[in-house]
């Protein structure tokens, strides 16, 4: 799931060049703002830490918002292409839910265990 993150990360990069190139400032703020959270999304589950999780619940959740917010009353996506993605987010929202008490709370943690620091550290 991490490197689904990254690999999101670097399409909607590609995107938002793409957008920001062609002057649209809307869609390439929206654009940027998805890559930063998909790259934090994506590196944060790979380091197993809490903050990749919501960061990845979040950039999926504006994949699945995105379409409705900057599209027209006539140019709705079907409901299917905002049911299927929704069913997985979902699944992926248990899963990170079930494994939340093993992943750990901020930067100064490693795999869940506090680090250890200065020469009073057990050996």
């Amino acid at each position: 799931m991490g490197i689904q993150g990254v690999v999101v990360a670097v399409v909607a990069l590609a995107y938002t060049v793409s957008a920001f190139g062609e002057g649209a400032m809307f869609g390439g703020g929206l654009l940027a703002t998805l890559t930063l959270l998909a790259f934090t999304g994506g590196f944060g589950v790979l380091r197993r830490k809490r903050y990749g999780v919501v960061s990845f619940v979040v950039t999926w959740a504006s994949l699945i918002l995105l379409p409705l917010l900057v599209s027209s009353k006539d140019d709705l996506p079907n409901p299917s292409q905002v049911i299927a993605p929704l069913i997985g987010l979902g699944i992926n929202i248990w899963y990170f839910a079930r494994r939340w008490k093993f992943m750990g709370s901020d930067f100064s943690e490693v795999d869940g265990e506090p680090a250890e620091s200065g020469p009073e550290a057990p050996e």
